[in-house]
């Protein structure tokens, strides 16, 4: 039962606690000759401290934990290998921590825990960096993003900020940012804030990393280095903010199925206020959908569900993960493009156009049964996410004046 506690415990945040109930397991342990039964709090132990960042005080308790399962094959086993692989690899040992993990590996496979294995599968991919063979760190980041994605979202969101400091460590910065982007999203839609807000950490200290290599005069480097960390501050304090709106507002919209207005208002206020202060572009489309005439040979209000949640998919599919869909009203959806300018989001959008006007909207003989009109903006001198949204909704009336799906651009 402590040993359960103290797993619960951990899992909550309460580290001190955790570790007081781990204590007190392998004290009843000592006391009643059960020290088999201790493996569970030694692993708890070890891992709090790896957790900690204090790898020496976690090698005690994960040493103890492999002798008591050494030859057993367990999930256990599996548990203590890798531990002690983290601890050599936090010492700056990876090829010592690289023997460990590849001796845990096999015996985590073998159990099917995708949680465990994806942790060994991370920390294995770091020793692979360290060891000068990103090609190998990055093969096995992906195979630790495919065996999580569906059950197990912590370890899912964990693995997307390793394979970001993977990426970013390789100097491929775009990747490395977007796959932050997709962190955050990741963390929001599951409901993890802790990965929402180490994403957005993350990406800050890499826009810092970035600006120092950019600026060589000592005044211009401080005041970009201050404005990032302002920068990092407001966004975590943002999404605290939003993360408690989000608690009581639907962030999907059921006839659709992208995302709810209010949803969409917040994630481009979030982008319009970071993108002033970086000095970086945006881009907002607002995209309406016109059904010319509805079958008459089922109830029209099903119809026209059928065409948005259809126009929703062809967004979602046509447009980055870093990106948002969001529906702006009855007939309209808005499109959010952070750090991208209009020639940017042109692009994809035209391939929305395109699908549209070729779907298959199951009624013989009306091709043209739907259309869009796309108004896209970019946030130039715009002054607020208000201004910004009328904006666009301009331009996708003057396209609409043009005729069916058609683009109109303001740069």
């Amino acid at each position: 039962m402590q040993v359960q506690l103290g797993t619960l415990l951990r899992d909550l945040g309460s580290a001190a606690q955790a570790a007081a109930a781990f204590t007190r397991a392998t004290e009843l342990a000592a006391t009643h000759d059960a020290r088999a039964q201790a493996t569970g709090a030694l692993l708890g132990l070890g891992e709090l401290h790896l957790d900690a960042g204090d790898a020496q005080a976690a090698l005690e308790p994960l040493r103890a934990a492999g002798h008591l399962t050494h030859g057993e094959g367990t999930a256990a086993q599996a548990r203590a290998l890798g531990g002690l692989g983290r601890a050599y690899a936090a010492q700056e040992d990876p090829a010592r921590a690289a023997r460990f993990l590849d001796a845990a590996l096999p015996l985590a496979e073998r159990h099917g825990d995708s949680a465990l294995l994806a942790g060994l599968l991370d920390a294995r991919a770091a020793t692979h960096d360290a060891q000068g063979q990103p090609a190998e760190a990055h093969a096995l980041l992906r195979r630790s993003l495919t065996l999580t994605e569906q059950d197990s979202p912590g370890a899912h969101g964990r693995t997307l900020l390793a394979l970001a400091a993977h990426l970013a460590a390789q100097g491929r910065a775009a990747p490395a940012r977007e796959t932050l982007v997709w962190a955050l999203r990741f963390g929001l839609d599951h409901g993890h804030g802790d990965l929402s807000a180490a994403a957005q950490v993350q990406e800050a200290t890499y826009a810092a990393r970035e600006a120092l290599a950019q600026r060589a005069a000592r005044r211009d480097t401080l005041h970009l280095l201050e404005g990032t960390v302002q920068d990092a501050s407001t966004r975590l304090a943002a999404m605290q903010v939003m993360l408690e709106r989000w608690r009581g507002t639907s962030m999907l919209d059921t006839e659709s199925g992208a995302h709810s207005r209010p949803f969409g208002l917040e994630v481009l206020t979030l982008h319009f206020n970071r993108c002033v202060r970086l000095r970086a572009p945006l881009s907002l489309a607002v995209v309406g959908v016109e059904v010319h005439a509805p079958p008459t040979d089922g109830p029209a209000d099903l119809f026209v569900s059928n065409v948005l949640s259809a126009v929703s998919r062809v967004l979602e599919g046509q447009v980055r993960a870093m990106d948002t869909v969001a529906r702006f009203d009855r007939f309209k959806f808005m499109v959010i493009f952070p750090e991208t300018a209009p020639d940017g989001a042109t692009h994809p959008l035209e391939r929305v156009i395109e699908q549209v006007r070729t779907y298959d909207w199951g009624v013989p003989g009306r091709q043209d049964l739907v259309s869009v009109a796309v108004g896209l903006v970019g946030r130039g001198f715009v002054q607020g996410v208000n201004l910004l949204i009328d904006a666009a909704d301009a331009e996708q009336y003057r396209a609409r004046r043009q005729g069916p799906n058609t683009l109109s651009v303001t740069r």
